[in-house]
């Protein structure tokens, strides 16, 4: 196609080729790169010659939409740096103070587990296998420390309360 030919299908379609891209994605400077990138890829291309060039253009606007979903699908916002992710209420906060308060009155062995366990986030294979212990003994041991810490936990949580 000419320069000239371009520069007519854009005066006919741009508009409405617009307000299509615009109809699906919702995004108004998407939207405008996206027709505009159709149109900048025709004036490099002089030796692309459609048959029906409104027909190409609407379905080069519409798998640029498809393009952008898909690209915007897989992004993800980023936090700025140094903001945290998650900031734990208040009484999360009493929560910790308090496990971390109880965890010294149990066993060494117990304290390991629980530190493996919630603090590492290790599975209990994985935690079997960094102790060389056997699946059932870390079972057990995670189940006692949780049954000695319970009472601890909700005599705390019954102080703070009132």
């Amino acid at each position: 196609m000419t320069r000239e030919e371009v520069r007519i299908l854009h005066e006919t379609n741009g508009d409405y080729l617009y307000a299509d891209a615009l109809k699906l994605i919702r995004d108004d400077a998407a939207a405008r790169d996206i027709v505009q990138d159709v149109f900048k890829a025709l004036l490099a291309n002089p030796s692309l010659n459609p048959k029906d060039p409104k027909a190409y253009v609407s379905t080069a606007v519409r798998n640029g939409v498809l393009h952008w979903k898909a690209r915007a699908s897989r992004e993800c916002e980023l936090l700025p740096e140094n903001e945290p992710v998650w900031v734990a209420p208040p009484e999360f906060e009493a929560l910790h103070a308090s496990v971390e308060a109880a965890l010294p009155k149990l066993t060494f062995e117990h304290q390991e587990i629980i530190q493996l366990s919630f603090y590492q986030k290790l599975n209990k294979s994985q935690i079997a296998e960094r102790l060389g212990l056997p699946l059932s003994t870390v079972e057990s041991r995670l189940r006692h420390a949780l049954e000695k810490l319970e009472p601890m936990l909700a005599s705390s949580v019954k102080e703070d309360r009132s």
